[in-house]
């Protein structure tokens, strides 16, 4: 299931530019305990990487930058997503039970929900948050791009391994991926830096794993908040 959520706030709402880190907090405190902890301490284990299977957009909102600030106005959305439908119903719960959302000690209200009804018919897709894949060497991350020829790569292993865990079997159907425009970015999440690529996409597989690219998110770090694409 794929929902908007809306929000405004009392006053513009004021965050570090980096927020991310945030707003996977404020989701996180409006799952149910159980869901929350299973999520946190467990998720979904392939071949000693874990999972997730959620995903969440950038704050999507007018905003202006001011120093090491950006500052949103009213309205104020953010898009989740995840192949299980029970994530997302206990986040709504919460957020209606509750009606508001803490982010940085700032109190969004609850406006309501939409839920999003994905055309998987369609080609071209945009990203709601940065598309990020990496391998580590010796501890060492090395971030890849859409012009190194393993990103194509490292996206369908990655999406093959998601199909893997929510069908219990192989992928065996076509991808082909490609960036039509991009943009690099550089978050800061917690004390060390994601390299990410936002911008419009050309996307073709199957109906089963398109399913799986636009609820569980595409690429790596999807549960902090990257990789979703709509």
């Amino acid at each position: 299931m794929i929902v908007k959520l809306n929000f405004y706030s009392d006053e513009y709402l004021e965050l570090p530019i980096n927020y991310t880190y945030l707003v996977q907090s404020a989701i996180y405190r409006k799952f149910d305990s159980n869901i929350s902890k299973f999520l946190h301490d467990e998720g979904f284990t392939m071949e000693k990487k874990k999972f997730k299977l959620f995903t969440f957009s950038r704050i999507i909102s007018r905003f202006s930058i001011l120093d090491d600030l950006i500052v949103f106005r009213n309205p104020i959305s953010i898009y989740f997503a995840s192949i299980f439908d029970n994530f997302v119903i206990s986040l709504l719960e919460n957020l209606i039970k509750t009606g508001y959302m803490n982010l940085n000690e700032k109190k969004l209200h609850f406006k309501g929900y939409e839920i999003v009804k994905p055309n998987f018919q369609k080609k071209t897709y945009k990203t709601l948050s940065p598309i990020t894949v990496y391998r580590t060497f010796r501890k060492k991350t090395i971030f890849y791009g859409p012009k190194d020829k393993d990103f194509k790569e490292l996206i369908f292993e990655n999406l093959k391994k998601k199909f893997l865990i929510v069908y219990s079997k192989d992928y065996e159907g076509k991808f082909d991926f490609k960036f039509k425009s991009f943009k690099k970015e550089v978050v800061k999440y917690k004390n060390g830096i994601i390299i990410g690529y936002s911008g419009k996409l050309s996307i073709d597989a199957d109906e089963s794993l398109m399913k799986i690219l636009l609820h569980c998110g595409i690429g790596s770090k999807n549960s902090l908040g990257f990789g979703m694409v709509l």
